[in-house]
């Protein structure tokens, strides 16, 4: 298998005609195709156009790209598996490439992998959380190793190279928010239109378009190319902040998107943590994981008069989220009330004192309001850790084995009564019955 894989690629690296050699009409037609990647699946984005060209480019030269490419849109019928249809059937040619559903990566026998320079998982099915953290270990080190071991049913496993590069397509959210995938944002609005696809199909699917097509990719510089180091989509920031980390996301949402610097005690953070945990329902962590994972992204607390404090300004956060790649464009941000112009205006404008009082005692009054609001949310979270303690305390208590013993003595309580009353209407229907014979 390993020596017919490189006589294949090695035929096409020598036999292959430069780009330039080819003629006008087919070259005219390799851009038809250009047109259709740097419109539909780059969203007409030079820098991903560049990265998705080498991305093609080191595969054709019959190298391995650490990432895997995916395509993933709501919508049907938009042009997701045009690009790995075209790579399969005329620039690599069908020998070299595998269009699969998930099996092979849900499961051990997995010999079908072997020898494919492409591999292309065609419209993943839709999987739960945990169901995807299976494949997605799988899938992780299979995209990075340089091995991999196969193995067909009834054989033993053999470890061999791993040449695969993966194309994953789906018509659904996948968790794709690791390094290693690198996300496309595929448009729609070609949808339904025949004539446009036509004249891709008609035109670009054929051996001569494919072979000139080969040439253009083999012939793009790869030098210094690492295909971890994409440009990030919104796609790729939408995957990243619908499952950003609970803590990184209460620090998205309660400082960065309100103006905030945090500047407060380690112990009123993490209070004010589990109050917006309780608010949008998520399952808040100990203590130690949320120092740790502010740790992770280098923020940290000090001691200030006996107490652990965080003192971190906003211009340090933005930096934080934007390194982490937090934010999107959907992200819509708050004015902090300690910038807000209209607070300060009562004072500069012309008023009259007892308009300014009152102005005064309103503000007052809204900031008594605001923490007796957080009073209250503290003395709930505490009630609750009280209820959970209790119920804790009385599943202990509770002894199985007597309530099964009291169940069954109940059980043979109603039989006996139901016996009795059995009983009871046979003799009354023999009275009745001695009587009417009388």
């Amino acid at each position: 298998m390993k020596i017919k894989l490189i006589f294949v690629l090695n035929y096409l690296v020598i036999h292959h005609t430069p780009f330039n050699d080819h003629p006008k009409a087919i070259k005219d037609k390799c851009q038809i195709f250009l047109n259709y990647m740097f419109d539909v699946l780059c969203n007409k984005r030079d820098d991903v156009f560049l990265h998705l060209k080498k991305w093609i480019a080191n595969l054709c030269k019959g190298n391995k790209n650490d990432c895997a490419l995916v395509l993933k849109t709501l919508a049907k019928g938009v042009g997701k598996s045009t690009l790995p249809q075209m790579l399969a059937k005329h620039i690599l040619g069908p020998k070299l490439c595998l269009e699969t559903g998930s099996e092979p990566i849900k499961s051990r026998f997995n010999n079908i992998l072997g020898g494919k320079l492409l591999v292309s998982f065609e419209e993943l099915e839709t999987f739960s959380q945990a169901e995807w953290s299976a494949v997605e270990s799988v899938l992780k080190r299979q995209i990075t190793s340089e091995r991999i071991v196969l193995q067909a049913k009834g054989q033993d496993s053999f470890e061999t190279k791993n040449i695969n590069n993966y194309i994953l397509l789906s018509n659904h959210d996948l968790y794709d928010s690791d390094r290693r995938m690198f996300v496309l944002d595929v448009q729609t609005h070609y949808k339904g239109n025949c004539e446009y696809w036509s004249n891709i199909y008609s035109n670009c699917f054929n051996n001569d378009v494919g072979n000139a097509l080969y040439s253009y990719f083999y012939e793009i510089d790869t030098n210094n190319y690492q295909a971890q180091q994409y440009p990030i989509t919104e796609n790729k920031l939408n995957s990243i902040s619908k499952r950003l980390d609970f803590v990184y996301q209460y620090i998205k949402e309660e400082y960065i998107m309100t103006n905030k610097d945090i500047k407060t005690r380690l112990s009123d953070i993490y209070d004010d943590y589990k109050f917006w945990c309780v608010r949008s329902q998520k399952k808040a962590c100990q203590k130690t994981d949320f120092v740790s994972k502010l740790k992770e992204i280098q923020i940290y607390h000090k001691k200030s008069n006996g107490y652990l404090v965080y003192n971190v300004k906003l211009d340090v956060l933005k930096e934080i989220a934007a390194k982490q790649n937090w934010m999107t464009e959907l992200d819509e941000f708050i004015e902090s009330n300690d910038d807000d112009d209209d607070t300060e205006a009562p004072s500069q404008k012309a008023m009259t004192v007892d308009e300014y009082n009152k102005y005064e005692e309103i503000k007052l009054k809204y900031e008594e309001l605001e923490a007796e609001n957080k009073n209250v949310y503290k003395r709930l979270l505490k009630s609750n850790e009280q209820i959970v303690i209790l119920v804790q305390m009385a599943m202990k208590s509770i002894n199985l084995d007597t309530i099964k013993a009291d169940l069954e003595e109940h059980k043979k309580l109603v039989n006996d009564i139901k016996s009795k009353k059995n009983d009871n209407t046979k003799s009354i229907r023999e009275f009745v019955e001695s009587i009417e014979l009388f």
